[in-house]
């Protein structure tokens, strides 16, 4: 899949907010980037010049000036969702206020069946919001369960624990 972190929004095709009219009609995941080389907003499109031709962002955006849009092209329709997920959990874009998680059926299933299984109980914890994000973009782009990633981190956490404190659970 796509590493966010040797991701060059550099080398990207590009074009001004502006011209949005001139954007490609190709499926893509678009990165809205100031002057400062911010990324200001991430979304996703079938069409990008179809979606932005009255996009709910463009006066936002606009408002900031000197915005371009760059373009990752993806030809995997299905995978879009889950790209963008993981490209805004990793970058954390401001104006990306509201990200609803997707969560494939697979998973869905599989955290339901884990809730019946005697052997798995539910666990709510605060976590640092930047250990969240980051955890949440590994796991989309690695296609593994947020619950299979805690627990395999409580796992190797209770190991040292152990073995630094001489711990006997």
């Amino acid at each position: 899949m796509i590493n966010p972190s040797t991701l060059d929004l550099k080398t990207l095709p590009w074009l001004p907010l502006d011209e949005k009219t001139a954007f490609p009609k190709r499926p893509a995941i678009y990165f809205a980037i100031d002057s400062l080389g911010n990324i200001q907003y991430i979304g996703r499109a079938k069409n990008v010049r179809s979606r932005w031709s009255k996009h709910h962002k463009y006066e936002e955006l606009n408002a900031i000036g000197n915005i371009k849009i760059a373009y990752l092209f993806i030809d995997l329709l299905d995978l879009l969702p889950e790209i963008e997920t993981a490209l805004i959990e990793y970058f954390n874009p401001p104006l990306n206020i509201q990200l609803k998680i997707v969560t494939e059926n697979i998973e869905s299933k599989l955290l339901k069946s884990k809730r019946q299984d005697p052997n798995y109980t539910k666990v709510t914890a605060d976590i640092e919001k930047e250990i969240a994000s980051k955890t949440r973009a590994i796991c989309a782009l690695t296609g593994i369960s947020l619950s299979d990633a805690v627990n395999e981190a409580l796992k190797l956490w209770i190991e040292k624990k152990k073995a630094d404190e001489k711990f006997e659970i």
